[in-house]
């Protein structure tokens, strides 16, 4: 639940659950999450096509380095599908959302 705060830089500014401001205007947190949805959007739709692509055609299928396009177009594909899609609601509500809690052991 963002909570207003009147004393940051002279004007009221949402501030998440750890009392931290949110940097952003509305306008700039609007064109953030615009911007990581269709980041969002374009990456899942291009990987997709990249690991088709490479995995359809028996010539390349053989090539010693289509391993390793394949498991980047991959990995991006879940960053696209995971961490942008979270990026964009967060810039959306202006707050996070999903709170990741991190164990300090050492």
């Amino acid at each position: 639940m963002p909570l207003l705060n009147a004393s940051f830089n002279g004007s009221s500014s949402v501030v998440d659950c750890t009392g931290v401001p949110f940097a952003f205007s509305v306008g700039d947190s609007a064109a953030g999450g615009a911007l990581a949805a269709v980041c969002c959007f374009l990456g899942t739709l291009l990987n997709l096509c990249a690991v088709a692509g490479l995995l359809h055609f028996p010539k390349t299928r053989a090539h010693v380095t289509t391993p390793f396009v394949v498991s980047l177009a991959a990995s991006d594909l879940c960053f696209s599908v995971i961490a942008l899609p979270m990026l964009a609601i967060k810039f959306f509500a202006r707050q996070v959302v999903v709170e990741v809690h991190c164990i300090n052991t050492g």
